[in-house]
């Protein structure tokens, strides 16, 4: 009797389970308005429900001639999807493309990394999966097929901060040939830089072949730099250096850890238009 209840308690939750993800799955796709962010979700397989904000610009249209670039930002530890819109504001971001300080227009995914975003990593094998690969049910295709962004590595771009930029220089160093530039801002996670390391010696002919751009900057104010003696930015940009790696280092003056801070204007905007710059 007892296993039977078992069995019959387990079946119960096994058809939960499926009912639950096929009604996610199956959710009607919102309206994504241009010149601003709309927040959503897709299912990846590798990762399951993936929550993020989608930004298009002004004159976005899926009928468009040509496809759009794809900028793609990672949040750090603790935070969230809606990092990133306090310091990318669509108010900027439409001024930007409209003055043409931005030399094209693009599209930008604010990414969740995970349901914890105090434990989730960026490198984990889930997110390496759902952001690099092209398989059907993962990022690339996704925003291929629902914002006629590229699937063309050369037009991509990851950006990260904090922990989200320990994820970027992974991007760069484990799959040099997925993206055309990477940013890295107030890399201070000291227990990755063996890790990095590794990545770039493993894979250095295929990271010199591909004259990745790759931009790192940090404030002069890092309250992780300052307090515990973090070194992750400059050592590995040393590390850089030692192997002939392309990069650019910048230490922004006055300016501390956190995002909104360290990306004040023009920072935002450089670190923008470095990516553009790179697409080809």
């Amino acid at each position: 009797m007892k296993l039977f209840i078992t069995l019959l308690i387990s079946s119960f939750i096994s058809l939960w389970s499926c009912s639950s993800e096929t009604t996610e799955r199956n959710k009607p796709v919102p309206t994504f308005k241009t010149g601003t962010y709309t927040h959503t979700a897709f299912h990846s397989k590798e990762r399951g429900k993936v929550a993020f904000n989608v930004y298009l610009p002004p004159n976005w249209s899926k009928d468009n001639a040509t496809e759009y670039p794809l900028m793609i930002l990672m949040h750090g530890q603790g935070e969230d999807e809606f990092t990133f819109l306090q310091t990318l504001t669509d108010s900027s971001l439409n001024h930007w493309m409209n003055k043409g300080l931005l030399a094209e227009e693009f599209v930008i995914i604010a990414l969740r990394g995970g349901k914890n975003t105090n434990e989730m990593q960026w490198y984990s094998k889930p997110n390496e999966a759902m952001i690099t690969s092209n398989a059907p049910n993962e990022l690339r295709a996704y925003a291929h097929k629902n914002f006629h962004t590229s699937m063309k590595s050369s037009q991509i771009s990851v950006l990260g901060h904090s922990r989200g930029a320990t994820g970027a220089l992974n991007f760069a160093l484990y799959f040099p040939d997925k993206f055309a530039s990477v940013v890295s801002s107030a890399f201070v996670s000291d227990y990755a830089i063996e890790r990095l390391k590794q990545a770039s010696n493993q894979n250095l002919a295929a990271i010199l072949a591909s004259k990745m751009p790759i931009y790192m900057l940090i404030g002069s104010k890092d309250q992780y730099v300052l307090n515990n003696n973090r070194t992750g930015s400059p050592t590995m940009s040393a590390f850089f250096e030692s192997k002939g790696i392309q990069h650019q280092f910048k230490v922004i003056e006055n300016k501390s850890h956190r995002l909104s801070e360290l990306w004040e204007y023009p920072t935002n905007l450089n670190c923008l238009q470095f990516c553009v710059q790179s697409w080809k």
